[in-house]
């Protein structure tokens, strides 16, 4: 993992001889069927003044940029292209390219990656043929969040983060594939349901551990390495309710149990349980058993009631 704060543009770029002859890598188109295996160069976050420029040059990785901030202009081979602030755009390896900064300043987050095919042949993640635009104006949160989160992997260092970054970026991919309308590989039944199965079971246990604190929706899917969209659809389809709703009930539920100690106050058992507020704890326990706290602990305590 680096982290650039400026480029220079001193480098004399190669000539369009050499880039012909850096082009004969050849690369497979990544057709439906194909299984993507990615690997990580660098990723960074680089902070620019105005008046930078970057000379034409090529890259024999993919290369993806999100615009944070600023407003940078940039030429794909013979496309001139104008990246605002949220925008993100990509550059194929062995294609043409240079940036020109627009703004008095600009943030841009950088992805830089092999991919490979599963014989270990170099691939594009998509049909380069079929490309007619390799940017995407103002993406999902979603997207950003991912390139947040593998900028966070890759500064922890923690054993096992360069797979989970692998993970995400084929989670973009497939997002991108996605937005420019491009057929996505037919993934493995099989390793669908393992995987939705381990991202439920996270899920649950961050929730089970973490019942005492009012945490947010993207607390949980980052614990996860997922995305909010992505944790709420397979969460619901496979529980049968949305992650928050799960809580609550679960919440609820260990309520019951601490009501049976008279020693706690209604307060105390809210608080214990991530309610802040007791009053509302009150209304959600009164709408899920049909009884409020104190009528369920009196029920406990005279059965006959």
């Amino acid at each position: 993992m680096q982290k650039k704060t400026k480029k220079t543009g001193k480098t004399k770029p190669p000539g369009r001889a050499s880039a012909a002859k850096a082009r004969k890598t050849k690369f497979l188109s990544a057709e439906p069927q194909t299984r993507l295996v990615p690997r990580l160069l660098r990723a960074h976050r680089a902070r620019i003044g105005k008046h930078w420029t970057w000379s034409e040059h090529i890259n024999q990785e993919n290369e993806w940029c999100f615009v944070k901030k600023g407003q940078l202009c940039t030429k794909l081979e013979d496309i001139e292209l104008i990246a605002n602030q949220g925008d993100f755009y990509f550059v194929l390896p062995g294609q043409w390219h240079h940036e020109i900064v627009l703004s008095d300043s600009l943030e841009l987050i950088t992805l830089r990656f092999d991919l490979i095919d599963e014989n270990s042949r170099p691939c594009w993640f998509l049909n380069p043929d079929r490309l007619n635009d390799q940017m995407i104006r103002n993406p999902d949160q979603d997207l950003v969040e991912l390139f947040e989160r593998i900028l966070q992997l890759g500064w922890q260092e923690k054993p096992g983060s360069d797979e989970i970054i692998e993970t995400i970026i084929l989670q973009m991919i497939w997002f991108v594939r996605q937005k420019l309308n491009q057929n996505l590989p037919k993934p493995n039944p099989e390793n669908i349901s393992r995987r939705r199965n381990w991202l439920v079971e996270q899920a649950m246990e961050y929730i089970k551990q973490n019942l005492h604190t009012n945490f947010t929706i993207s607390q949980l899917a980052h614990s996860c390495c997922a995305s909010r969209y992505h944790l709420s659809h397979v969460f619901k389809e496979t529980i049968g309710m949305p992650p928050l709703q799960y809580t609550q009930r679960l919440r609820i539920d260990r309520a019951k149990d601490l009501l049976a100690d008279d020693a706690l106050r209604i307060s105390e058992i809210a608080q214990k349980i991530g309610f802040k507020d007791p009053f509302y704890f009150s209304r959600q326990f009164k709408k899920l058993t049909g009884h409020s706290p104190q009528t369920y602990r009196e029920k406990l305590h005279n059965p006959k009631q």
